[in-house]
Parts: C-alpha cells; structure tokens; sequence
C-alpha cells in the first residue's frame, strides 16, 4: 500500500509540473510579439545615436581580435553599394545577415536600409527581413558594371609603361586643385543648427499623422545625421513625439 501510495503522489507532482511547465511557455510564447518588438525600438534608437553621435565624432574604435570586421566604406555609396550586393546574392536577407556580410557596424546598417526602403529600391519581405526590388535590382546592376569597367581601365593602366616624373607631378597637381574645389559648398554642407530645427518642425507640424525619418530628410534637404541628431535633441526638449516606430510628430 505504501508503495502505490507513493507511486501515486510522484504521479499527481509530475503532472503538476507538466502543468507549470506548459503555463509557463504559454505565457513566454504570448509575450514574445512585446518583447521582439520592444528589443526592434530600442534597437532603431541605438542606431540614430551611433548615426547623429558616432559619424561626427570620426572614426570608432580600432577593431580588437582575430574575429575583428573589416573597414566598412565610408562614403554612403559604398555603404548603399554593399548592402545591395548582399541582397542581390540572397533573395531575403536579414538585419544581422547584412551587418554580417557587408562588415559594416548596425549604426550603419539600418539608416541605409530606411533611405533604401523611401527609395523604393528595396521592400520588407518578413519582420525584420529585406529583399531587392526591381530598382534596386537595376541598381546593383549598374554598380557591378562600374566596377568591373574600374577593373579593365586598371589592369590596362599596369600593362603600360610608366611615364616621367614631370608628367606624376601633373596629375598630383591636378588632383590638389581638385580636391580644393571640392571643399567649397557642395550638397552636404551644414547650416546653422536653428535653421535645421526649423525646418525640421515646420514639416512636423505640417503633418499632423507623423512624419518618418527618410521623408523629414527628403523634405527638408538635409544629410541623414543631421536629422537624427535634431530629432534626438526636439525629443530630448519635449518638442517631438513618437507616434510609432519610425514616425515622429510635433508634441
């Protein structure tokens, strides 16, 4: 009788934790949508300080270790150039298969892909995941032909003979005048700080619904970082809200 007796309760104590157990992934399978969510956010906030914080600040830190990445390209073209190589060679490649690929930092990354996606180049394919579009394909496509053009004009220059030390000091000549030209304006030159918050929450209050990151940059002319750190600082102030992710409207 004991015998049974104790069979009896070690029975009824597993089921219980059979029970206890089965609760238990319930709840965590429920709450996983929250958290994946939750983690996307704060993920998305990382970037726009490594993007409004690190570029200003130069170069990161040097990379550390035998596993250490490579040195991502520092123009955006070159960004913009990688991660379509990588989404061509996959039909749909994720965030981390990205960064792990093109060696390029998540900072980078993600205002890439977001000036992509308003761009039309690339589509979201599943959460979290990207694929190209017919643009974007187009795009690949002539990036791959400009190189391989760079290529031949490459190997055609080593098979000829070196000229003279009068026609080196030419070209290093030419080169300094170019790069002196190239300093003065230009696209990306920054305005006063105030004049970007302005213009920043003028489309903001333009638009009652929200406004994303990459439409703000297409309205108000402005280079991504220096939104993001605006964004960052209005949202610091009080002056800016965010309606989801990604969408910001004046509070």
């Amino acid at each position: 009788m004991a015998k049974a007796t104790n069979v009896r309760v070690r029975k009824s104590m597993l089921s219980s934790w059979q029970q206890q157990t089965r609760d238990l992934l319930n709840k965590l399978l429920k709450e996983r949508p929250q958290v994946v969510d939750q983690l996307a956010a704060i993920d998305e906030e990382i970037a726009m300080l490594r993007n409004a914080l690190g570029r200003s600040a130069g170069a990161g830190p040097a990379p550390r270790g035998r596993g250490a990445r490579k040195a991502a390209p520092k123009q955006r073209g070159g960004i913009a150039a990688a991660v379509l190589g990588v989404l061509a060679s996959k039909k749909v490649a994720s965030v981390q298969e990205i960064v792990g690929n093109t060696g390029l930092a998540r900072g980078q990354v993600y205002p890439c892909l977001m000036n992509l996606k308003a761009q039309k180049k690339i589509a979201a394919a599943e959460r979290g995941s990207y694929k190209l579009t017919a643009r974007g394909a187009s795009a690949s496509r002539k990036t791959k032909a400009k190189k391989a053009g760079k290529k031949r004009t490459a190997k055609k220059t080593r098979g000829k003979k070196t000229r003279g030390k009068k026609t080196r000091a030419r070209k290093t000549g030419a080169k300094k005048t170019k790069r002196k030209g190239g300093r003065r304006g230009g696209k990306g030159s920054r305005g006063p700080r105030g004049a970007v918050s302005a213009a920043v929450m003028k489309v903001l209050q333009s638009r009652k619904n929200g406004v994303s990151r990459p439409e703000l940059i297409k309205a108000t002319g402005m280079d991504d970082r220096q939104v993001s750190a605006c964004i960052m600082n209005m949202k610091k102030a009080g002056k800016v809200k965010t309606v989801s992710r990604g969408v910001y409207a004046a509070a």
